[in-house]
């Protein structure tokens, strides 16, 4: 279970390293508007309005905030990656040191045996 939440980990931290990287293009937004009025404003008859806008938004001068964070975000990646690798090193050690362990008291238990038999 460790093993598995430290590799959530490293995705999440690539999921926001990419999503920083999203403020480095530009943004599209359509807004589309229509109106059918009567009588509007005391002016008889009908009115009717349409309206149709595409706007770019485009964040030109941040002053390196976003490359900052977009920093920051890879940093978080090769911090989740390291702790990973760390964890996996201290499950291999102790997953080691306890057959060691065990080996040992194989041995023990052969020696006690034989003591017991004599």
């Amino acid at each position: 279970p460790i093993l598995h939440s430290t590799s959530q980990e490293i995705k999440a931290a690539r999921e926001n390293y990419l999503t920083s990287k999203s403020n480095n293009y530009p943004q599209f937004s359509v807004q589309i508007g229509i109106n059918r009025n009567r009588n509007l404003s005391g002016v008889a008859g009908p009115n009717y309005d349409n309206a149709s806008m595409l706007r770019m938004s485009y964040n030109l001068l941040d002053g390196g905030v976003d490359m900052a964070q977009q920093r920051r975000n890879a940093y978080a990646i090769e911090e989740a990656q390291q702790i990973r690798d760390r964890t996996l090193r201290a499950i291999q050690e102790n997953v080691e040191l306890a057959w060691t362990d065990m080996e040992i008291a194989g041995q023990v238990r052969k020696l006690y045996a034989g003591q017991r038999e004599s």
